[in-house]
């Protein structure tokens, strides 16, 4: 017989003795633990291995082209995004003409970039 089977004992055993087991199971199962404040601390993160990582400019084949703009601070107005930075320039030039007050400019250059980690 490849299964064992039950014993007679365990098969045949009364209602109050499997009450009384069940009641053992529960009252082991149950939690007496209170939540104290340790419980409510976040998890702090592990350092696992150091590393050091390096970051620069993105000159792979596939990386963004830079995108330049300028911006009038005076109004908000601003050039249209173009990969020509003299492009940028040129319309502040055209700005100041239609608003000779507006005299201050931020130059807005969006460029890729690349995180690797440094083998030591």
């Amino acid at each position: 017989m490849g299964a064992h089977a039950p014993s007679m004992e365990t098969a045949n055993e009364t209602a109050p003795d499997a009450r009384r087991r069940g009641a053992e199971v529960s009252k082991t199962a149950r939690c007496t633990h209170q939540p104290g404040a340790e419980d409510l601390l976040p998890p702090q993160p592990a350092v696992i291995k150091r590393v050091h990582w390096t970051v620069e400019p993105d000159r792979e084949p596939d990386a963004k082209r830079t995108m330049y703009a300028q911006e009038c601070d005076v109004c908000g107005e601003g050039s249209p995004r173009g990969a020509d930075e003299d492009e940028a320039t040129q319309w502040i030039f055209r700005h100041v003409r239609n608003n000779p007050s507006h005299n201050s400019y931020t130059e807005i250059v969006k460029r890729g970039w690349r995180a690797w980690m440094r083998q030591s």
